[in-house]
């Protein structure tokens, strides 16, 4: 996928937000190979190491591809003397959070490869209420600041994946056949940018209306309230035919007839 979005845009900043599965050495050599700044989780005893010293002259034998290892990150949070600095952040949910965090440049390193130049960043809760965790850049030269940001916008991705499973039916294909499979799961996707784009042109304001419950209050509107908005505004305008002719058919108030579409639209 990273080299085919390459191929499409060869000059344009691309950025790949993984989890924990994309934090692999391999992956990040061919991201830094084909010029993709990979953003990813990193192991709290990962192996990372300082540069190189400069190679004197006269000097035999091959030269050097890595310096010193460095403390493990487990060592850094643990280190009196660590320099952390007080960031205030666009947390998950909207708002601002502060957090303390402490960053440095290495070398990843692993047997048989090529070391991979990274920025690594450390992040801790001042509260202590949430588990410190260390995120890596592909771009040694990135800002503590950035790095914590791009890393916190895999949210919206984690979102639309778990809305696409519950509301769309992602991974509960009925085929049996892979190429069923690969071809199911983009149109899903597409789905849902198609929902999207439909909601935002019957609501630009972004009020979109929402079933509350007494044991679920949200305050935005979820993947199933835009499609219950779309739902009825296809379903609402249907018409019944009546017959004065005919005994069988009931008309039915228009205030019934919406209560009833709105009720068959919420539901899953």
């Amino acid at each position: 996928m990273m080299l085919v979005v390459r191929r499409w845009w060869p000059g344009m900043e691309l950025t790949l937000i993984g989890d924990q599965r994309s934090s692999v050495h391999e992956l990040g050599q061919a991201c830094a190979r084909w010029e993709v700044r990979l953003v990813a989780p990193l192991r709290m005893d990962a192996a990372l190491s300082g540069p190189a010293a400069p190679r004197r002259p006269g000097t035999n034998g091959r030269p050097r591809v890595k310096g010193e290892r460095l403390p493990q990150l487990a060592q850094v949070l643990q280190g009196a003397q660590t320099p952390w600095q007080r960031l205030r952040v666009r947390w998950y949910n909207g708002r601002r959070r502060e957090l303390d965090v402490t960053s440095g440049t290495a070398v990843w390193d692993r047997i048989g490869q090529p070391v991979l130049p990274i920025r690594w960043v450390l992040v801790r809760d001042p509260t202590r209420r949430l588990t410190p965790r260390a995120s890596c850049s592909t771009c040694p030269h990135d800002r503590p600041r950035a790095v914590v940001q791009r890393f916190i916008k895999r949210w919206t991705i984690d979102t639309t994946f778990e809305e696409s499973r519950t509301h769309l039916g992602l991974e509960t294909q009925r085929q049996w056949s892979d190429r069923a499979i690969e071809r199911t799961t983009p149109c899903r996707f597409g789905l849902d940018s198609v929902v999207t784009l439909l909601a935002h042109a019957l609501q630009p304001d972004g009020k979109v209306p929402m079933q509350r419950t007494a044991w679920y209050a949200n305050s935005y509107a979820t993947c199933a309230d835009v499609l219950a908005s779309l739902r009825y505004q296809v379903w609402g305008d249907c018409t019944f035919s009546t017959s004065p002719h005919d005994s069988d058919l009931v008309g039915i108030p228009r205030s019934e007839r919406s209560r009833l579409a709105q009720a068959v639209c919420d539901a899953h």
